[in-house]
C-alpha cells in the first residue's frame, strides 16, 4: 500500500500562479522580456518550459539566475499566499489516516516552511526537500528517496507540470498529476501520467483504491 504521498508545492499545493505572473512581470520589465497577459494564461497552459521560454523571449541557460531572483521576490507573497481549493482538507485528511506527506519543490525550504507555519500545517509534513533547478527533477526525487530509504513502491507524486511526469516516469514512481495548476490537462494527459485528476477528492479515492 502507498504510505508515503510527495507533494509539489507551487501550482499544486497553493495557488501562486498569480504571484509567478506578478513576479514574472516585474522580471520581464528590468530585463527587457515579453511581459505576460492573465488573458493568455490559458493558452501558456498549454505550452511547455522550453516553449514558454521561446515565446517570451528568455534565453533558456538564463532560467536558473531568474529562478532564484524568483524565489527572492516570492518572500514577500507569503502572507497572502492561498492553498488551491480543497486541498487544505486533503492534507488534513490525509494526515489523519496515518499517510507519510512530504513536499518536493523548487521553490525554497524557508519559503514553504514559513508558509505551512503561516496555516498551521507545519505538522503535517514529515519532510521538505528542496531541488536545485527546474531540471533534472529526477535526481531530486532520486535523492529524496536515498536519503528518506523509502521503497518506489510505497511512495507516489502528486504534481502538476509535465517535467513532474518526465521525471517520475525516469525515477520509476508513480505519479498523480493534477490539472489545477500550472500546465493544462491536455497537455498532462499527454505527458501519461499514472492518473490525472480534476479535484482533490479524486486524490483520495485513488490512495484509498486497492489499484495502488
Amino acid at each position: 500500500m502507498t504510505k508515503h504521498i510527495v507533494f509539489d508545492f507551487d501550482g499544486t499545493l497553493v495557488n501562486s500562479i498569480g504571484i509567478m505572473f506578478e513576479i514574472g512581470n516585474e522580471l520581464a520589465q528590468k530585463y527587457k522580456y515579453t511581459q505576460l497577459k492573465k488573458e493568455d494564461f490559458a493558452s501558456l497552459r498549454n505550452l511547455s518550459i522550453k516553449e514558454l521560454c521561446k515565446k517570451l523571449g528568455i534565453p533558456f541557460y538564463k532560467l536558473p539566475k531568474l529562478l532564484m531572483e524568483t524565489l527572492s521576490r516570492y518572500r514577500r507573497f507569503l502572507g497572502t499566499l492561498q492553498m488551491m481549493e480543497g486541498m487544505r482538507e486533503l492534507i488534513l485528511k490525509l494526515h489523519e489516516q496515518g499517510y507519510i506527506l512530504s513536499i518536493i519543490s523548487s521553490n525554497s525550504v524557508p519559503n514553504i516552511e514559513t508558509f505551512l507555519k503561516n496555516n498551521h500545517l507545519q505538522d503535517t509534513f514529515h519532510n521538505i526537500y528542496s531541488s536545485k533547478g527546474l531540471f533534472g527533477k529526477h535526481n531530486t526525487i532520486n535523492g529524496f528517496i536515498k536519503k528518506y530509504n523509502i521503497p518506489k513502491k510505497n511512495m507516489i507524486y502528486v504534481g502538476d507540470e509535465i517535467r513532474d511526469i518526465d521525471a517520475c516516469k525516469i525515477s520509476g514512481v508513480k505519479i498523480i498529476a493534477v490539472s489545477w495548476g500550472f500546465n493544462s490537462a491536455a497537455l498532462l494527459s499527454k505527458a501519461g501520467p499514472d492518473y490525472l485528476v480534476h479535484t482533490p477528492l479524486e486524490i483520495v479515492h485513488i490512495l484509498n483504491s486497492q489499484s495502488i
